[in-house]
């Protein structure tokens, strides 16, 4: 019997699942595996069993921020360990005039929970403003922005209402800096900066493009990899992903709240509905 090449075959049709999409260039509930999660979670674990709070803060902000709904398991226990752990951070930075740890710990504190107080007094807060306007004469001597840029950052989500007077001079510096990391594929400090310069100003145009976006996804790749070899902790892993995240996104925002991010939610995102299966034709 001779084969119609036109004739279908009911026997080879398949249905199949149109496919998710995103129109996010980063989106953590796609590009965080499962299995990164799992690893994240065990690490977490095994700092709170260690007792080492500050290593705890840090890891489970950077988690909290790539999912909000996260169940950290912040009982008693953990709280009063941070909260014994930043009062030692501040007594002895207050007797070793250093406070570059502290602030980066007391803006995790506020990010981990916005309604914390952290019994900062008038002078605390000159001290703050102090430190970034001698990061900012530092940067204008010819030296690299992103230390200004992260303590600005620092100091704004400890203190949502404070103005660190960005003028002309500073974001050009800013600029350089980050274009001296996209030029040098310095992808893991140039996301960094990004993020720190999207927080100051959330509309700023980072000049974002598809090489960008495709450097900053093969860092994070080598970040998993040294995580899973044991090079890294998984710590480094989430600080790059949840920089990703909030270059992702679509508003930003420093508030008394904490950092609100949303995400961007348009046709053939991954948050739409699926679309229906076609309908069986009949033979």
């Amino acid at each position: 019997m001779s084969v119609n090449p036109d004739r279908i075959n009911i026997h080879e049709l398949t249905i199949q699942e149109p496919e998710k999409r995103t129109d996010l260039p980063f989106d953590s509930e796609i590009e965080v595996t499962q299995e990164d999660w799992q690893a994240m979670k065990s690490e977490l674990e095994k700092i709170r069993l260690s007792g080492d709070w500050a290593s705890f803060l840090s890891l489970a902000v950077h988690m909290k921020i790539l999912d909000p709904t996260l169940d950290l398991n912040l009982d008693m226990e953990a709280k009063q360990g941070m909260r014994r752990t930043f009062k030692e951070w501040k007594e002895n930075n207050v007797i070793s005039n250093h406070w570059d740890i502290f602030y980066s710990r007391a803006a995790d504190m506020k990010l981990l929970d916005p309604t914390i107080d952290l019994d900062f007094n008038v002078a605390d807060r000159q001290i703050m403003r102090d430190e970034v306007e001698r990061l900012r004469d530092h940067g204008k001597t010819g030296n690299h922005w992103d230390a200004f840029s992260r303590r600005a950052v620092e100091v704004k989500l400890i203190d949502p209402g404070y103005d660190p007077g960005l003028d002309q001079t500073t974001w050009q510096g800013m600029r350089d800096t980050l274009e001296g990391y996209r030029q040098d594929n310095n992808w893991g400090y140039f996301t960094s900066q990004a993020t720190y310069m999207k927080i100051l100003d959330p509309v700023l145009d980072l000049r974002l493009d598809q090489v960008a976006w495709q450097g900053i996804k093969d860092k994070l790749e080598w970040y998993r990899e040294r995580s899973i070899e044991g090079n890294d902790s998984w710590g480094v892993f989430s600080d790059h992903a949840r920089e990703m995240k909030i270059l992702a996104a679509e508003e930003v925002k420093v508030t008394e709240k904490g950092l609100e991010i949303n995400m961007k939610k348009s046709k053939g995102s991954i948050n739409a509905e699926t679309p229906a299966i076609p309908e069986t034709k009949q033979f």
